[in-house]
């Protein structure tokens, strides 16, 4: 079993197996002061919070684990999330308000909605992931800064709302920006795109309700020896936005070359 690790100031960590509807996994969790706290980090759970009130109440001890099923649906003290998971589910950290940071070393997929209204997320890395599900950062309004090298495509909705979002660096297999992916992210300035196959297709609607007059970096040859600045220029959609192209290569400090 992989482990969540679920990091609350303060307290003593323990380990919950979980398994059902959400997840099957080992669910670590430290919650400060111990159990009477718990009402304040996981969402109401009735009996399951009675038990695992509990096991934290045990947890000196070492004794008492719960079997039955702990709601990944987190509020209150939520700060950070540090887990090996490769499939974080939807809904996963839905409107997990304090929440500050994630850092997923592992993790392929992110479901729907994830992450959505995590409206104090400043850091995010998760260098693996290959798919993401719609709205994931819907109102995430404190992320400056993403970066997905192996993702196919951004998803509808999937960075809707992200108004601090400054840069976004899409790796060589992206070749889709669908439609309101990256719409209302008023401070957008550097859009990078490495896909050399040919040009990105996206969306009529990509960058709704908010103009995005920054630069997009893209390769300066395609694979097939054309001019990657012009092809963007020419091609359908992109050809109707007041942004300025740039080459990756001609900007390491802002690309990375």
């Amino acid at each position: 079993m992989s482990t969540l690790n679920i990091t609350i100031p303060g307290g003593t960590t323990k380990r919950l197996p979980t398994a059902g509807k959400y997840c099957d996994r080992d669910i670590v969790v430290t919650a400060e002061g111990g159990a009477e706290d718990l009402d304040a980090v996981l969402t109401e759970q009735g009996e399951l919070i009675a038990e695992l009130k509990e096991v934290l109440s045990n947890k000196a001890a070492g004794g008492g684990e719960s079997e039955n099923l702990l709601d990944t649906y987190l509020s209150g003290k939520l700060t950070s999330l540090d887990t090996n998971l490769t499939t974080l589910t939807d809904y996963a950290c839905y409107t997990a308000k304090s929440i500050t940071s994630v850092n997923l070393p592992e993790a392929t997929k992110i479901g729907t909605s994830c992450f959505r209204g995590c409206t104090n997320l400043a850091s995010f890395n998760a260098p693996k992931v290959t798919s993401l599900g719609t709205y994931v950062f819907y109102g995430c309004s404190k992320l400056t800064y993403i970066n997905f090298q192996n993702i196919s495509q951004v998803p509808s909705t999937c960075f809707y709302q992200c108004t601090s979002l400054a840069k976004a660096d899409f790796g060589a297999n992206c070749k889709t920006l669908a439609g309101s992916s990256l719409a209302y992210c008023s401070k957008l300035t550097h859009l990078i795109l490495r896909y050399t196959a040919g040009v990105v297709s996206i969306a009529t609607n990509a960058f709704s309700g908010a103009a995005f007059d920054g630069y997009v970096y893209v390769p300066k040859t395609l694979d097939d020896g054309s001019d990657g600045i012009e092809a963007y220029k020419n091609y359908t959609n992109w050809s109707d936005l007041s942004v300025t192209f740039r080459a990756i290569e001609d900007y390491p400090e802002i690309t990375g070359g």
